[in-house]
């Protein structure tokens, strides 16, 4: 898998054998775009369970992405467990979000893949959540925003213009998306009962409008004609980003 050459000064080729510091997480940024052979190699990477999953999509263009993105997550767990990527084992929480069953290992991984693209960001004892949307330039969000975000989003973007308000609306809904990934409650969790600030300096606000306490959020700098957002537990000290070779 290669990354676009415009990209390597922000995410560098990643080391084989990461050292994960305390209150630091790593942002790993995938081209699920691979060669057939690379992905037959990857097929052998899953388990059972996996591959059966991945087949149950009727797109090849799908099951092509769920060996992808799967197959790179167990490789890149496998880096900062020391172990092989077949032999890891997943868990899953009552709402849906995986975990190692390695618990000693203090492990928590995120990820998520749109186009081209997949991000996973990986913590140790840390809850994180992370997201990437491609931008859909002819894609009106303002209906859905009306629907589910909190009034004053829906507003910013109501008066947003037309070319303006597709990357909007992607960078909302990443940080959002994050955000209930994060605190493990996912999309049943109300789009309305936060809101959120992108920009420089992203935030999240309760209902109250007042600041989460414990939880940081990111922008990050995915390729053009994408945006992506992390949010992590606070205490935070490092983010650092790195690309799959």
């Amino acid at each position: 898998m290669e990354i676009d050459d415009h990209l390597q000064s922000n995410w560098p080729i990643g080391p084989a054998a990461p050292q994960l510091d305390e209150q630091c997480v790593d942002v790993w940024l995938a081209d699920i775009r691979v060669s057939p052979d690379e992905l037959a190699t990857m097929r052998q990477i899953l388990s059972a369970d996996e591959c059966d999953r991945a087949n149950r999509y009727k797109r090849p263009i799908d099951q092509h992405k769920a060996v992808v993105t799967r197959a790179t997550l167990r490789s890149l767990l496998s880096r900062y467990l020391g172990q092989s990527p077949t032999s890891i084992q997943f868990i899953s929480s009552d709402s849906g979000k995986p975990s190692v069953v390695e618990h000693s290992s203090g492990i928590r991984f995120n990820l998520s893949h749109s186009g081209d693209y997949c991000v996973y960001a990986i913590a140790r004892d840390l809850e994180v959540g992370v997201d990437i949307e491609q931008i859909r330039p002819d894609f009106d969000g303002l209906p859905i925003a009306r629907r589910f975000f909190a009034a004053c989003e829906s507003d910013a973007l109501a008066n947003a213009s037309a070319e303006d308000r597709a990357r909007l609306f992607s960078q909302y809904w990443t940080c959002k998306e994050a955000y209930v990934k994060a605190i493990g409650k996912g999309l049943s969790y109300g789009l309305a009962d936060f809101e959120v600030t992108v920009g420089a300096e992203p935030k999240i606000f309760d209902s109250t409008r007042m600041e989460v306490d414990g939880w940081t959020l990111r922008a990050l700098e995915p390729p053009t004609g994408y945006v992506a957002a992390l949010v992590s537990q606070t205490p935070l000290k490092n983010v650092r980003l790195f690309s799959v070779h």
